[in-house]
């Protein structure tokens, strides 16, 4: 009881996210969708941590589009710096439950950042452990109620950019009006089929 006293920092962020991965061909989840847990304490610094489902077919491994993630979640979510980056592999499988403790693992991950484009690079990782960690942001990370979270699914910003230009496109040739405060991508989408509408009239 105690320790439930204690461990009451609840992340402010606490999601399944999907995001467009490495992937395999010939998996369900082709094209590319992958998934993880994701968890924000806002801290500082910011702390984030991905968990990794520990099901099958979850595209790709945290580990392998690390830099990917993040840089996604930081456009996403608008964190500010500083951040810390963590990984998380619970190892929860039933028939490895006697080997749990020994099995997980938690690494924090270190970039260098790109202006020019946005994004994290070169990423370097040390290891944590799981204790440690739930020191560090008062809670935590037993990984056993994924089924209650919300999925969403998250775009880096030239998958955002095409989105927000395919809805102008498609609002105008709706005949929708001009959404409020619509993304520069969204405008000129809009405006593209204005353009497409006055050359066939």
């Amino acid at each position: 009881m105690k320790l439930e006293l204690i461990m009451n920092n609840q992340p402010i962020i606490d999601n399944i996210i999907i995001w467009k991965g490495f992937g395999y061909p010939h998996k369900p989840n082709n094209p590319w969708d992958s998934k993880c847990r994701l968890r924000i304490w806002q801290q500082n610094p910011v702390i984030v941590l991905f968990s990794d489902l520990d099901i099958p077919d979850t595209g790709t491994s945290i580990t392998n589009c690390c830099e990917n993630i993040s840089s996604i979640v930081q456009f996403h979510f608008r964190l500010q710096n500083p951040i810390r980056w963590f990984e998380h592999y619970p190892r929860h499988h039933r028939s490895l439950q006697q080997q749990q403790e020994s099995l997980e693992t938690v690494d924090e991950i270190f970039y260098d950042y790109d202006e020019k484009e946005q994004r994290y690079k070169k990423p370097r990782w040390k290891a944590y452990d799981r204790k440690s960690f739930e020191k560090l942001v008062n809670c935590s990370i037993l990984i056993d109620d994924v089924d209650s979270l919300t999925t969403i699914s998250l775009a880096n910003p030239w998958q955002k950019h095409q989105e927000d230009f395919k809805q102008g496109l498609e609002d105008r040739r709706n005949r929708k009006p001009l959404r409020n405060n619509p993304t520069k991508a969204y405008q000129e989408g809009y405006f593209t089929a204005m353009q497409e509408q006055h050359e066939f009239n």
